[in-house]
């Protein structure tokens, strides 16, 4: 009867086991495609943030003097804003491969590289060279990274130039 008992015990933990291992090995396959996913996600949230800000700088520059707020998170990757190359960009390190590597992609007014082989590097930017930037405190570049809080960012135009400051409001 004990012995009965311990092969039912015995039969339990090594179906147990072996349904684990292949649970494991079903996750383990899985995984990086669920994470290119996300990161595909990620890269059309941004695409979409991009093209917002996109559209609230052109909507102060067609009206000087004009100011506009607008909230922006940062969930992955980096938003850098460069005042001497005057443009806007996002990069981010992805599972994910948005377009043929090394060659850019136009998307309206946003220009979107992928460089890398196994793991990506996207970029996501905007040209501003017909508008110029100007940054807080009359700094050279802005960079803001991923975090949990949104950035807001002041766009007000001034004398043939965009200023954009990052506020805590």
């Amino acid at each position: 009867m004990n012995s009965r008992k311990a092969q039912i015990g015995v039969e339990t933990v090594m179906y147990t086991l072996i349904g684990i291992s292949i649970i494991g090995i079903l996750l383990a396959a899985s995984r990086p495609k669920i994470q290119s996913i996300q990161d595909r996600l990620v890269i059309e949230q941004m695409i979409d943030s991009m093209n917002e800000l996109h559209k609230k700088i052109l909507e102060v520059q067609d009206r000087p003097g004009n100011q506009n707020i607008i909230s922006m998170k940062i969930s992955r990757g980096n938003l850098i804003i460069e005042k001497p190359n005057n443009i806007i960009l996002w990069e981010m390190e992805s599972n994910y491969k948005y377009s043929q590597p090394g060659v850019p992609v136009s998307l309206g007014d946003l220009t979107i590289l992928t460089r890398g082989e196994n793991r990506f590097k996207v970029r996501i930017s905007l040209n501003y060279s017909d508008i110029g930037l100007e940054l807080n405190d009359d700094k050279d570049k802005i960079s803001l990274e991923e975090s949990s809080r949104q950035y807001n960012l002041l766009i007000r135009s001034e004398a043939n130039k965009i200023r954009i400051e990052v506020r805590d409001i």
